[in-house]
C-alpha cells in the first residue's frame, strides 16, 4: 500500500510537467515503460530517503541491501 502512494506521489510530481512539453508522453509503449521503472524503482528510491535517518551503524547495513536492490533493478533494466 504505501509502495503504491509513493508510486502515485512520484508520478504527479514528474508526470504532470512532462505531459505538456513531451511528445513521447501521449504513446502508449513509452507510458508502460515509465510506469514499470517507477513500480521497480520506488522501493529502492523510497529505502534511499530512509536510510539518511538511522545511525551510522544501521545505515552501513542498510546501505548494503540498498545496493543490491538497485543492482537487482539495474539486471531487470539490461534484459529488457
Amino acid at each position: 500500500m504505501a509502495v503504491s502512494r509513493c508510486v502515485m506521489c512520484v508520478k504527479v510530481l514528474l508526470m504532470e510537467p512532462l505531459c505538456c512539453r513531451n511528445p513521447l508522453y501521449n504513446n502508449p509503449a513509452a507510458k508502460d515503460c515509465v510506469e514499470a521503472f517507477l513500480t521497480h524503482a520506488v522501493r529502492p528510491l523510497t529505502m534511499l530517503i530512509q536510510i539518511t535517518g538511522h545511525n551510522r551503524a544501521r545505515q552501513r547495513d542498510k546501505w548494503a541491501r540498498l545496493l543490491e536492490e538497485l543492482a537487482a533493478l539495474q539486471d531487470e533494466v539490461e534484459q529488457q
